[in-house]
């Protein structure tokens, strides 16, 4: 597991969080959460967005599903007009 930015390996790059991910912990992946919990595709493509595509999501922003009213979903020039 390799982070794409300089978030440090053991962050979940939507939250923050601790990701609880088994291979910054030093562990073997086959132990880590997300190999029997499904992750959502919504949230890694959040994630890759925001330059995170290679870092561990934790389980919470990994199951979540995004908000259908966020700026994101808005068409782009309502976008730019918001921000």
């Amino acid at each position: 597991h390799t982070s794409d930015t300089s978030l440090p390996n053991d962050r979940c790059p939507l939250c923050m969080g601790d990701n609880e991910c088994a291979i910054s912990r030093g562990d073997n992946a086959n132990n880590c959460w997300c190999m029997s919990t499904p992750i959502s595709p919504q949230q890694r493509h959040r994630a890759s967005k925001l330059g995170y595509e290679l870092n561990c999501l934790c389980k919470s922003c990994g199951a979540e599903q995004p908000q259908t009213d966020s700026v994101d979903s808005w068409p782009s020039e309502v976008q730019v007009a918001s921000r």
